[in-house]
């Protein structure tokens, strides 16, 4: 959608700017693509706890999502101590 607009004439923009719009530009639509499966799946492991009647059950995998979770955590605080550092 942004693209034509930015690549038109009537833009006025220098190919310096261009360079670094292009990429913001088509960020949005990659990171829907890269996370969609990683959605997905989360979802089905959701739907198919609540279809389940045991506790030990949903309890094992909602102490399985909290870990995930924790540890996406800590490489993502990890990725970024060691960017600065």
């Amino acid at each position: 959608m942004f693209l034509p607009g930015i690549l038109s004439e009537e833009a006025n923009l220098s190919w310096a700017a261009i360079m670094l719009l292009v990429p913001l530009t088509l960020l949005p639509s990659v990171a829907l693509v890269n996370m969609t499966s990683d959605v997905i799946q989360d979802f089905v492991l959701v739907t198919s706890i609540h279809s389940m009647k045991s506790n030990r059950v949903i309890e094992q995998a909602v102490r399985r999502m909290k870990t995930r979770f924790a540890f996406l955590t800590l490489k993502v605080a990890h990725d970024e101590a060691s960017f600065f550092f």
